[in-house]
């Protein structure tokens, strides 16, 4: 598959936040996740994937730079999943991504409550934002994955392609 050619400044960033509204993943760095769902859109910020990999029903793209996965789908059917995918979830593993309220990849675990007041440990992990995607109460959208004391991996449920 051949992948558009790349990039841009964004994907040279010294920091990507992360921002939510209402619970909901709204923008990966320069990423408008609602907006620009698609993985070419992706590419437009981060820059040519590490590796593309189509499965069945999915598409998992990989930047080694900003240390990226994130999966595109489709509830509907399509024919091509990396094409026409879009942006379901993402995991984050550097330092060089933040949340809204500033934890970074390899903090301490103790910061997250000092800067997300309301996370709650839930399932091995923080859950700093929640949103009721299908009606039966609030669901994960962004979580700190951690280990040995350290936030390890910051998890992203955007669900463009449906709940």
């Amino acid at each position: 598959m051949a992948l558009s050619a790349v990039p841009a400044e964004a994907a040279v960033a010294k920091t990507y936040g992360i921002t939510t509204q209402g619970g909901f993943v709204v923008r990966m760095g320069p990423l408008k996740v609602k907006s620009h769902p698609y993985l070419r859109d992706a590419i437009a910020a981060f820059g040519q994937p590490t590796s593309v990999t189509p499965g069945r029903g999915v598409c998992t793209a990989r930047w080694s730079a900003p240390r990226l996965t994130a999966l595109f789908t489709s509830f509907g059917a399509i024919n091509d999943v990396c094409r026409q995918g879009l942006l379901q979830t993402a995991v984050v593993r550097s330092p060089v991504w933040r949340t809204w309220a500033g934890l970074r990849v390899g903090m301490r675990s103790t910061r997250v409550l000092e800067l997300h007041h309301h996370a709650e440990f839930s399932g091995g992990k923080w859950v700093l934002a929640t949103q009721d995607v299908i009606g039966s109460g609030p669901s994960p959208t962004v979580s700190a994955l951690v280990r040995e004391g350290r936030v390890t991996a910051l998890s992203l449920w955007v669900g463009s392609a449906g709940d």
